[in-house]
């Protein structure tokens, strides 16, 4: 039980970088056959199909129980399981942390292990390159000879084994041997750089956390305003902050990459699902016709790793092929980008479907080149006829003319490529799987050389190979440098789209507050005019109403009289308080509504933005700035009816009193005058004192709404001003917190593409160059387009054209003045 449960743990180890590597396989198989384990080897296997997920909480208890002796058969095998490839995974390393804290095992115990088994592989890997093995597979002169007897398609398989033998001898090891020199030497490059992208990241994540502190409040004292802007900064901030631990992530997984790739040249075989990868790898190593559970069928999804010529060959699940934990096939065939130096796209010449140039154009900011393997789709193998005819002429399929010619799949190919990747670096390389298939076949032994020549199979073999002799440095340094800086630059321009977009919606808000202060100015100056107009017309049919109080009251008594008019006083003053509170409401109500407006527009624009470049968490909140605004006009209003409301009456109504004493005093000195005159006079002192009233009471309202709208105009203005500026301005300053971020991705594109260029010119001049040689160099890229480099140093023409053949892109060389050859 125990030992199963090391076997079922190596399982997760080997799966947990999405490789399985062949060597990792026969390890574990190797386990299982030493500790009797048959029984439980298909729930072993059932992990590498990503099916053991469930299990790993018991399993970890399971562990967690290991005597002395079993947890020492657990540290070998892990350590094992992680070190033969030279290179210990990101992830790998978090599952063993996660496997030390449940069973008990001392960390540094376990990567020492790792770190033993890394030390002795990558000594026995330098031995291998240095083997005789590798110097001579075949008698180069004794295959020049046997050719210049041979015609036809045995001749051109001869030809192509003396290439091979050529592309084998010391040089190939030579080449290997190099470029992991070269390697090692650009990835502490890159290393160092990353490392200040690190440091750098890490500041501006402090400077997202000082602003929340520096604006902290307490939520108990606050005002609702001062708590819906804090929360709308809040969430801003960590928004801000999420990304930042993104870009995190995807440079450590950047960084751990880089290191995998140092260690081996790398081709990655990626295509439609049965396009034939797998008769390919097959082809290449010997290897994989039965890989994981029975017969050739692909039971997992993750990237199988095997070893060909010293050289890594990794093949990836069929893209289109249905997703599998979380993850699509294409996105995990993807995922080998960074680290491959050469793709190997697969298709057939039956179905070339348009999705597989789409996924062309996913890989196509890698700057990676490409070989397009056609696969010729034709079964040879039965019946007997086409068996037959293929051995006689094992290269028809290749030179006919007719309507089944492979040129007119190569011609379709290249228009399709020319849609959605650079034609300039893809290489078209016809060959027919199925006939190098049979050609291993011991069934077609006889056969074999007809089956071999008529599959092309090794013209494909010297392509990668050459890659490797004559561009395998170059390769490496585009792996490790120019791919690490097109990634670094999809980073910036990411960061910088965000800055910008920051830019815009502080430039927006304060667009629309500008207009917004506008509107208030012109909403007041436009009511006021309006309610005096208002007020006027009120007065001037009180005038005329205030005769027939006069002619109704004169007899009264001067309590009645004042009573009366009282009354009428509070009918005025009413109606023209309500009329005042209609304009102040008008008012308020189309500034909030412009406001909805302009904070709406701001948010559809800035939804456009996020829709083309951001995720679902964008870092604009329209929610929470809304909040923060959501009681700015009726905060406005409210404070403007108060003053309605406590706004004194006019003098002019308090002298009521001595309208009915004056009227008293004329009826007590005019006895002897006529009842009618007694009664005009009557009735034109109450109508003289009303008007007089009713002129006080116009005066004193045009008086107080001056300042009523004036004061309205001053506090909307200000409470918009405050918490508009106060939201542009925290935009503002997050697109600034981003820019020491920008400048260290930045820094790190123009030292990356500094070394990449010196690669250039080592490449051009076939030569190493010390630091100290290499003089003044500038250097301009338009990645995957064109380098312009001005240099010191002297590059032949036949050395920049040959440069430019090998990066597939616009090579432009200047000589400095002070040139030296």
């Amino acid at each position: 039980m125990s030992c199963a449960a090391v076997g079922e743990f190596m399982a997760h180890l080997i799966i947990s970088d999405e490789h399985i590597h062949a060597d990792q396989i026969v390890m574990l198989r190797e386990f299982i056959e030493l500790y009797g384990l048959e029984n439980d080897q298909e729930k072993i296997f059932k992990v590498l199909e990503g099916k053991g997920e469930e299990r790993l909480p018991q399993l970890y208890k399971e562990l967690e129980q290991l005597s002395k002796k079993e947890q020492e058969i657990l540290i070998e095998n892990s350590a094992a399981i992680v070190g033969f490839n030279r290179h210990f995974a990101k992830q790998e390393k978090q599952v063993i942390a996660t496997l030390c804290k449940a069973a008990n095992i001392e960390p540094s115990e376990l990567i020492a292990a790792v770190n033993d088994i890394i030390e002795n592989s990558t000594r026995a890997f330098n031995d291998r390159l240095a083997s005789p093995e590798i110097q001579d597979k075949y008698s180069t002169v004794s295959l020049k000879v046997r050719r210049f007897f041979s015609r036809g398609a045995k001749r051109e398989y001869l030809t192509t084994k003396i290439k091979e033998s050529e592309l084998s001898g010391p040089e190939y090891g030579n080449a290997i041997k190099k470029t992991g020199e070269i390697a090692e030497k650009d990835c502490q490059l890159v290393e160092a750089e990353l490392s200040k992208i690190f440091s750098a990241l890490e500041s501006t994540r402090n400077e997202f956390q000082s602003v929340i502190k520096e604006n902290s409040i307490d939520r108990n004292k606050a005002s609702e305003d001062e708590v819906n802007f804090h929360t709308f900064l809040v969430d801003l901030n960590d928004r801000l902050d999420k990304q930042a631990k993104e870009s995190n992530e995807e440079l450590k997984d950047l960084v751990d990459k880089k290191r995998r790739a140092k260690n081996a040249f790398t081709i990655a075989l990626m295509g439609r699902t049965k396009a034939g990868k797998s008769t390919l790898h097959y082809v290449m190593t010997g290897e994989g016709k039965e890989f994981i559970g029975v017969g050739a069928e692909r039971t997992t999804r993750f990237n199988r790793v095997y070893e060909w010529e010293n050289l890594k060959l990794i093949d990836t699940p069929g893209i289109g092929a249905a997703e599998a934990g979380g993850r699509s096939d294409e996105e995990i065939a993807l995922s080998v980008v960074d680290t491959a130096d050469v793709i190997c796209y697969v298709v057939t010449s039956d179905s070339v479907q348009e999705v597989e140039f789409k996924f062309l154009s996913q890989i196509r900011n890698s700057n990676k080149p490409v070989f397009v393997l056609l696969n010729y789709k034709e079964n040879i193998e039965s019946p007997p006829p086409q068996y037959k005819k293929f051995v006689k002429s094992p290269l028809h399929w290749f030179s006919r003319d007719d309507e089944k010619n492979i040129q007119g799949t190569v011609n379709r190919i290249k228009r399709g490529i020319e849609s959605y990747y650079d034609g300039n670096s893809v290489t078209i390389v016809p060959v027919h799987l199925m006939a190098a298939k049979m050609a291993m076949d011991d069934r077609c032994k006889a056969d074999k050389t007809a089956f071999r020549s008529g599959s092309r199979v090794d013209n494909f073999f010297n392509e990668i190979r050459e890659n490797v002799i004559e561009l395998g440095q170059l390769r490496k340094s585009q792996t490790l440098l120019d791919n690490t800086a097109c990634r670094l630059c999809r980073m910036l321009s990411v960061v910088r789209e965000k800055q910008e977009s920051s830019v815009k919606v502080a430039k927006d808000i304060e667009n629309k507050q500008q207009k917004l202060l506008k509107l208030i100015d012109k909403q007041v100056k436009k009511n006021k005019s309006a309610f005096i107009r208002e007020l006027k017309l009120t007065m001037e049919s009180e005038h005329g109403s205030a005769k027939d109080f006069a002619s109704e009251n004169y007899k009264g008594k001067k309590k009645d009289i004042e009573r009366n008019w009282k009354k009428e006083a509070e009918r005025i003053d009413q109606q023209l308080k309500e009329k005042l509170e209609v304009k102040l409401k008008d008012s308020a109500a189309v500034v909030q509504e412009a406001v909805n407006e302009a904070m709406e527009d701001i948010a559809i624009g800035f939804d456009a933005i996020r829709e083309a470049d951001f995720d679902e968490q964008s870092t604009f909140n329209t929610s929470r700035l809304m909040s923060a605004l959501g009681a700015l006009m009726s905060t406005g209003g409210g404070a403007a009816l108060i003053i309605i409301g406590s706004m004194s009456t006019p003098a002019g109504w308090v002298a009521a009193g001595f309208v009915v004493v004056g009227i008293f005093a004329g009826f007590c000195s005019g006895l002897v005058k006529s009842k009618e005159r007694k009664r005009k006079e009557a009735i034109d002192a109450i109508l003289k004192q009303a008007n007089k009233n009713l002129d006080d009471l116009e005066q004193s309202y045009t008086e107080q709404v001056d300042k009523l709208f004036e004061e309205f105009h001053e506090k909307a203005s200000r409470q918009l001003s405050r918490v508009l500026s106060r939201v542009s301005e925290q935009y503002r300053n997050s697109a600034n917190l981003l820019t020491p971020y920008c400048n260290s991705l930045n820094n790190a594109i123009n030292e990356l593409n500094q070394q990449f260029a010196v690669r250039i010119i080592e490449f051009a001049r076939d030569e190493q160059l010390p630091e100290e040689r290499i003089g003044e160099l500038k250097v301009t890229r338009d990645l995957g387009k064109k380098t312009e480099i001005e240099t010191s140093l002297r590059i032949s023409e036949q050395g920049i054209q040959r440069a430019e053949k090998a990066l597939r892109e616009k090579l432009t060389v200047k000589t400095l003045a002070k040139g030296v050859q």
